[in-house]
């Protein structure tokens, strides 16, 4: 659609914002919007409405074994309260021992015998997401560094950091549902796969018993080093260290193809494979911003 400029005063000139568009967004006189500029375009972004998703009920009873899943899938898509009713005491447990670890800001406000109000107490700010998203990434070098430098406990490590990300994953994808924070599709893509990423550092926290060899703590570092790298260039991106990583990536792939381990590290050579081609789709997601 088009629309004229207007002048007004000496040197400033505005434009009307579509009636329709404005309804939809909620926007009012005094809202605040992020203005994004690029080579021959603007764009006009909704900035810090949040969304209201009000009260729903859920009732799990019969949904085992999916319980947590589907109060994970309400509360990333920023429901601000769910009353769940439960079957049993062994539900209510899975609900406050594996659900509600993973959502931040979600406490029971309420509770009887076969219920419970689920209520976000949080108010959050849309500098919270960068946060979030930086030590997601940091999360998951760390990972890496304990089996790395062959910690003892790093195992036990893994597992209580890979919950970490399950939290912030969550929680900034809640944010963009909630329209806090505007977030290109690419990137909440990227949220989704670094968590997978964390589940494939469990998987591989789950199989590492006992002592690493020498040459695996030299590939994971080899791995660790390759993602680092695409940390720091997912913040700061140069066209030319994208195409130094690629290249970096085609490397780790040809020696994890054909590592001097024993057989004893097959299966987790094959998860350090599985780390580093979804490492890669990241690469491949910060391409298309």
């Amino acid at each position: 659609m088009r629309r004229k400029i207007i002048r007004q005063g000496s040197s400033t000139l505005t434009l009307s914002l579509p009636a329709k568009w404005v309804k939809e967004h909620r926007l009012a006189a005094g809202d605040e919007v992020d203005v994004e500029e690029s080579t021959d375009a603007l764009s006009i972004v909704p900035l810090g409405k949040v969304e209201k998703a009000g009260r729903i009920e859920v009732d799990v009873s019969s949904l085992f074994p999916l319980v947590n899943r589907v109060i994970r899938a309400k509360y990333v898509k920023g429901v601000d309260e769910i009353s769940v009713k439960f079957k049993d005491a062994q539900q209510l447990k899975d609900i406050q021992q594996r659900a509600l670890p993973d959502l931040l800001g979600y406490v029971i406000v309420e509770q009887t015998a076969r219920s419970v109000l689920l209520r976000d107490v949080t108010h959050p700010a849309p500098e919270e997401f960068d946060v979030m998203f930086r030590r997601i990434f940091l999360l998951l070098v760390s990972m890496g560094d304990a089996f790395e430098k062959g910690e003892k406990e790093a195992s036990e490590s893994v597992l209580a950091m890979e919950q970490n990300i399950n939290r912030n994953v969550n929680f900034c994808l809640r944010l963009c549902s909630k329209r806090v924070v505007h977030q290109s599709t690419a990137v909440q893509s990227a949220l989704v796969l670094l968590e997978l990423l964390g589940d494939t550092w469990k998987e591989f926290a789950n199989s590492a018993k006992g002592q690493l060899s020498a040459e695996l703590r030299s590939l994971i570092g080899k791995y660790n080093r390759f993602f680092h790298s695409l940390y720091e260039l997912w913040f700061e991106f140069e066209m030319q260290k994208a195409v130094a990583l690629g290249k970096k990536y085609q490397e780790l792939e040809g020696l994890l193809s054909n590592p001097k381990v024993g057989s004893k590290d097959a299966e987790r050579i094959s998860i350090l494979r599985k780390l580093s081609s979804n490492s890669v789709v990241l690469l491949g997601l910060l391409l298309s911003r």
